[in-house]
């Protein structure tokens, strides 16, 4: 890292890339400036820095900082690696500028040199070579406001600089010497009239104790001492834990027998052969078999209890009854003594037994697996699932397949869900049973529908296969294929309830006229009432805890509606307030055809009356959805009454998705809550963990005196499972924000997750990407 953020020397950069989703967060201390910095190398070739610059003791203030470098090409055997940057997009211009650079990789050393514009090539000496491209490049546009695009200014000036340097690996381990010819010279600049340039050099010390952080020492234009501090990780790698206990994957049950110790007894294979129902019983009874012992007139079974209900021994007795005439039952805990017990099929004893293991689903669903009944055996799976908290809607027998419909969860990773669901499939199904298809639903909507083979399972309990090889052999259709059997429904009826506590934060990251950064903390309580397939009553109410949005100015631009900049107020008085409160009715018309409909509180700022329609075929990178909301302003308590503002917003949306690199993009055109109308574009990635990473902006036509500083929105967003902090599994997740707050041109309503994303878990790229934890 430099002193601004990204991969660099000091201050100047070089044309390294940090590897392929690394997110570094850090601080940089130079004299009177202080810097915070948050780096994500969003692609292989992108590289993105957003950083804050306070200079307070200069009287500068706060600068905000976009940073945006694009490697070109990559090293080769002779030619160098080659980068195009800007730094400072978006701020008020103190440290814009823009570098050609190429870097060249010799043994423990790494030579960069290239040319800078703007601040990077302030020290001058050269003139501008984009002079030959036409007097535009002549002027560098200092006019902007913090938050404005300069277009003007990108690679402009009299002058660019030239700049080198060289970064040297130690043979101590984590250790790097840095030296630079900067091209900097702030001197020319009037806001840092009082700096003293003594030198154009730059040296640096940095070490890296571990792979997740780094410290450096530098010393800079030959009079400043400054000093970094750089943590990082790699969404790739990151590895989330959990702070719930969560429950043990169910057992991977074999058609066949498992392997039975019978110890220095090799005359005991006829027997086993004989009677496989006997072994299956007894496992579903979660009783396993120590030895069988075969005698002229009985068979002896030693067997431990392993489950956590302690079955009783005549239960027992009677599942091995139903194979065995005579036997003697040696039973036992785990660690406990045998107790024995002798019965036939004829005496008291064992007719008892018999009659006890009659009435277990073990001997129910046997009899309905012979006879044909599977409505039996699809009613006890149902029971099973619903007691591993796995929602099940139906489930459908025909054949050699079984067709379970669920709804999303318990585990925020989908393909986790279907592996829970297929483990306990393989105890409950009949031997016939080999296709495990299972469909997910979400609001009533179907998302996903795979197919599983049963055989792939049971390799894979014996070390057989992978999760690789599973879904080689498995089968992803498009949702909507499948129908569950309507004689076959769950059995808890309508409506269903759930609720839940979770923690929420809502942050603003402003500039000198609105104080920074400010936040506040809140703790939600949640409530859904399934009404229907279809239809949900939504509730979400919040605590706030602590924070000071309160204390965030309000605007008084005239002619403006106050759509969003009287945060402060609803702040102040909802402290305790609802935060929404809504009916939603989803329903696919087809395959591809989604529609939802929406009434009630539907944020913490506006209820009313929202329609939104998606096209999606399943096996597209593309689609195209529309919205309509008609919404009033809710007053600023935030309960059941309004003010005096409505309006009617909508957008229409085309969706894509990068399946190389997991990349959604969004682009939306249409009328927002201050009657402005523009576009907004929001590009996110989605990694393996769960995490998301997206940045978005939005354009309207609302004047920029209007606007306020900036002239449009803006922001970078960050989604977080929320089962990896929480105390039980969640399909939820928690978004931070880094925005500004208080804005009111180019403001849509908080709907929190549109179609598309309601849908997107159960694509088939995102499946395959989370396949991994099929087994888990």
């Amino acid at each position: 890292m430099n002193n601004f953020g990204g991969i660099g020397l000091l201050e100047m950069r070089t044309a390294r890339f940090a590897p392929d989703g690394d997110i570094s967060i850090g601080g940089h201390h130079e004299g009177s400036s202080t810097r915070v910095f948050a780096s994500w190398q969003a692609t292989p070739w992108l590289e993105t820095t957003l950083s804050y610059t306070d200079d307070k003791p200069d009287s500068l203030g706060v600068d905000r900082s976009l940073d945006i470098k694009v490697r070109l090409w990559e090293e080769g055997n002779y030619r160098p690696q080659v980068a195009l940057g800007l730094q400072d997009v978006l701020g008020n211009g103190r440290y814009a500028g823009e570098y050609l650079v190429a870097s060249k990789r010799y043994y423990d050393f790494d030579f960069t040199m290239g040319l800078g514009w703007g601040f990077l090539g302030s020290r001058g000496g050269l003139g501008n070579m984009f002079h030959l491209f036409g007097d535009g490049f002549s002027e560098r546009d200092t006019s902007s406001a913090s938050g404005d695009l300069r277009t003007g200014s990108y690679f402009a000036g009299q002058d660019m600089a030239f700049f080198a340097g060289v970064e040297y690996r130690t043979p101590l381990e984590g250790v790097s010497i840095k030296a630079e010819y900067s091209g900097v010279d702030r001197r020319k600049y009037d806001e840092f009239s009082s700096f003293d340039r003594k030198s154009a050099f730059n040296i640096g010390l940095n070490y890296a104790p571990t792979d997740w952080a780094s410290l450096a020492l530098g010393f800079d234009h030959g009079d400043r001492v400054s000093f970094r501090l750089t943590l990082r990780q790699n969404l790739h790698k990151m590895k989330l834990g959990r702070l719930f206990k969560d429950r043990k994957p169910p057992a991977i049950f074999e058609r066949s027998k498992d392997n039975i110790v019978v110890r220095n007894m090799p005359e005991m294979a006829p027997v086993l052969s004989r009677s496989d129902d006997v072994f299956t019983r007894l496992r579903y009874l979660d009783v396993a078999i120590e030895s069988i012992t075969q005698k002229q007139d009985r068979n002896i079974f030693h067997v431990r209890r392993i489950g956590k209900d302690r079955i009783d021994y005549l239960t027992v007795l009677g599942a091995i009854l139903e194979s065995y005439h005579t036997v003697t039952l040696f039973i036992a805990d785990s660690g406990a003594t045998f107790e024995r017990y002798d019965a036939s099929q004829t005496d008291i004893i064992g007719r008892t037994a018999r009659e006890r293991y009659h009435k277990t689903i073990v001997y129910l669903r046997e009899q309905a697996a012979r006879q044909g009944d599977t409505g039996l055996v699809a009613s006890a799976a149902l029971e099973r699932l619903d007691a591993e908290k796995l929602a099940p809607l139906s489930v459908a027998i025909e054949g050699r397949k079984v067709t379970v419909v669920k709804k999303a969860g318990p585990y925020f990773n989908e393909a986790k869900n279907i592996g829970r669901t297929a483990r306990l499939l393989t105890q409950e199904m009949p031997s016939q049973v080999e296709i495990f298809t299972l469909v997910t639903e979400k609001e009533g909507l179907s998302i996903s529908e795979v197919s599983v083979l049963r055989r792939d399972l049971e390799n894979a309990k014996r070390y057989q296969s992978s999760p690789e090889e599973m879904w080689v052999n498995s089968v992803v259709q498009t949702p909507g294929h499948a129908k569950s059997d309507p004689s076959v429904p769950f059995g808890k009826p309508y409506p269903q309830m759930e609720w839940g506590i979770i923690p929420g934060m809502k942050s603003h990251f402003g500039g000198n006229e609105d104080g920074r950064f400010r936040h506040d903390l809140y703790v939600h309580l949640y409530g859904l009432v399934q009404v229907s397939r279809h239809l949900s009553l939504v509730g979400e109410v919040k605590q706030f805890i602590t924070g000071d949005l309160d204390k965030i100015p309000l605007d008084t631009t005239p002619d403006v509606p106050k759509v969003r900049s009287d945060i402060s107020l609803y702040t102040r008085e909802g402290r305790r307030s609802i935060e929404r409160l809504e009916f939603n009715y989803s329903h696919a018309l087809d395959e591809s055809f989604f529609t939802r409909l929406s009434a009630g509180l539907l944020e913490s700022m506006y209820g009313g009356v929202s329609a939104e329609v998606l096209y999606r075929a399943y096996t597209s990178n593309l689609a195209i959805g529309a919205e309509l909301n008609w919404v009033k302003q809710r007053n600023y308590n935030q309960l059941f009454s309004f003010r005096d503002y409505q309006t009617l917003t909508g957008h229409v949306t085309l969706y894509h998705e990068n399946e190389k690199y997991n990349i959604t993009s969004k682009l939306s055109a249409g009328r927002y809550l201050a009657g402005d109308f523009g576009a907004t574009l929001d590009i996110s990635r989605h990694f393996k963990n769960g995490i998301r990473l997206g940045v978005w902006a939005t354009y309207t036509d609302m004047s920029a005196e209007k606007f306020g500083a900036g002239s449009f929105d803006k922001g970078i967003y960050l989604t977080v499972p929320l089962e990896i902090f929480w105390y039980k599994p969640s399909t939820r997740d928690v978004r931070f924000d880094f925005r500004s707050l208080g804005r009111n041109g180019g403001q849509k309503l908080d709907r929190r997750q549109d179609l598309y994303d309601l849908i997107s878990s159960g694509r088939k790229d995102r499946l395959e990407n989370d396949w991994r934890a099929i087994l888990d």
